[in-house]
Order: structure tokens, then C-alpha cells, then sequence
């Protein structure tokens, strides 16, 4: 109720009562100073909403060719933000490498020092973004280290990051090291990590091993994807094997249910 309301309201209910003396800058002082808390509360609401907005943005995961038909990434990967301690590891890590003379040594240090007090999720949020900084060197040895870890289960997920972050770099042999480790402990390829493969093979042009390891996709049931057959056939045709691209797409026929749409698709990016 405003200022003003209360005195008509005296004026009907006490009509003998003396009025007190209010001044109209009273008056519009107190209205402003409603006013102004009735902004800040809506700016306050706003902001409230604002924020929740961001995070259920923050939330999606965005989808492409490479997220398609995948299972759901350990809970580690969704955080936003790496703990102070996973921060001055990272930080220490990449000063020890960056040493010309004894960056072994030093790194060896960090590890002794930092990396081995770090909780479970902090060695992994650690490890995550190693991997988005492509840092490889680094990268292996954090991995290397969670291994021997008490806590570590093998999880393909963890294995497809790894291999995916080597094929990208054009580290092949360690691409290759890291897929036969996987079987060696238990798991079995997927999809998604025989598509990386066949993309390390492809990025380096070794095209009979990516053909190998198309076959050897194809032979314990996984099923290609609309990824694989582009990889696949982008850089078939870019190397000049015209051969292989007519039996890759007779694969496409076979696998994909709008393999028509697919493959013009594929053929209008391609004369672009």
C-alpha cells in the first residue's frame, strides 16, 4: 500500500484524528524507493532466470556425426570447471614439459608431487583437458598413471578419447597401441573407435590399413556409419582408388537406410 493510500485510508476510518504533516517530496520519495525495489527484484528475477537458462544451455549436449547412436560419457566429462588442484597440476605440467634442458626430470616432479595427491575426479577432469588442449606427451602419461590407480575400471569411453585425441595429432602408432590395449583389457571396439582407426590410417595415407581395418569392423559385426562411409569415401576418391570407392558403396546400399540420400549428399559435397 502506497503512502498516499494509507492517509486516505486514515481520513475515512479517523476523521477527529489530526493528519500528520507529510510533505509531497516524502510522498515521491517513498513511491521511488518502491519503485526501485520493485526493479531490483525484477532485475533479481531476471537474473535468476537468466542464469537458469544458461545452465539448461550449457546442459545439451550437441549433436554430430560423431555423437550419433553413442552412449551416454562418464559423469566427469559434463563438469564445467576443473578443481584448484587439477588447474595447478595442469599448469605445473605444461612448465615442466616446457623445459628444454630437463623436462623428464621436472615432469617426473609434478607427478610425484602434485598429480599423485589428486582425488579420482580431479585426475580425470585433469586427463580431459589434456586432451582438449591436444597435449599427446602429457596426455599419455596422466592416462598411464590412472591406469596403475586402485579406482581405475577399464571404460571404452576412456579408450575412444584417447584414440581419437592420437588419430586427430596423426599419432598413429600410439592410436594402434591404444587399440590393441583395450582388447587386452577385456573391452571390444565399437563403432565409433574403428571409425577413428580408419580415420588415423586415412589422415596419413596409408590406405590398405584403413581398408584392413574396415574389413576387420566389418567382420566382427560393427556396423558402419554414415561417418565411417565418408571417411571412407572422401579420401578413397582423394587418393584415386575409384575401385574401392564402387565396393564401399555397395556397403552403403546394404547398411544405410537412405543410402540414396547419403550418397548425394556425399557426391554434392565432394564437387564443392
Amino acid at each position: 500500500m502506497t503512502t498516499l493510500s494509507v492517509l486516505c485510508s486514515q481520513i475515512h476510518l479517523f476523521p477527529h484524528r489530526p493528519i500528520p504533516h507529510i510533505s509531497l517530496s516524502t510522498i515521491i520519495t517513498s513511491r521511488s524507493s518502491s519503485s526501485t525495489r520493485r526493479r531490483r527484484r525484477n532485475h533479481h528475477d531476471y537474473q535468476l532466470q537468466f542464469h537458469q537458462q544458461m545452465e539448461r544451455k550449457r546442459s545439451v549436449v550437441e549433436c554430430s556425426l560423431r555423437d550419433k547412436g553413442l552412449s551416454k560419457k562418464p559423469l566427469w566429462r559434463t563438469a564445467h570447471d576443473m578443481s584448484s588442484e587439477a588447474i595447478q597440476a595442469s599448469r605445473a605440467l605444461t612448465l615442466a614439459s616446457s623445459d628444454p634442458q630437463n623436462a623428464e626430470a621436472k615432469v617426473e616432479h609434478v607427478f610425484q608431487t602434485k598429480i599423485s595427491r589428486l582425488l579420482k575426479s580431479d585426475l580425470l577432469s585433469l586427463l580431459f583437458h589434456l586432451q582438449r588442449s591436444d597435449s599427446c606427451d602429457l596426455t599419455i602419461k596422466v592416462f598411464e598413471y590412472a591406469r596403475k590407480e586402485s579406482w581405475y575400471k577399464p571404460e571404452i569411453a576412456l579408450f575412444y578419447d584417447m584414440i581419437y585425441l592420437l588419430a586427430r595429432n596423426k599419432h598413429v602408432e600410439d592410436a594402434e597401441h591404444y587399440f590393441l590395449q583395450l582388447k587386452v583389457e577385456g573391452l571390444t571396439p565399437d563403432t565409433r573407435i574403428y571409425t577413428e582407426m580408419i580415420g588415423a590410417y586415412m589422415e596419413v595415407g596409408m590406405i590398405d590399413k584403413a581398408m584392413d581395418m574396415y574389413m576387420s569392423m566389418k567382420e566382427c559385426g560393427c556396423k558402419p556409419n554414415e561417418l565411417t562411409f565418408t571417411l571412407l569415401i572422401k579420401n578413397l576418391i582423394r587418393f584415386g582408388r575409384d575401385e574401392l570407392v564402387v565396393a564401399v558403396k555397395e556397403d552403403v546400399e546394404e547398411c544405410l537406410d537412405e543410402w540414396e540420400l547419403f550418397l548425394e549428399k556425399l557426391e554434392g559435397k565432394n564437387k564443392n
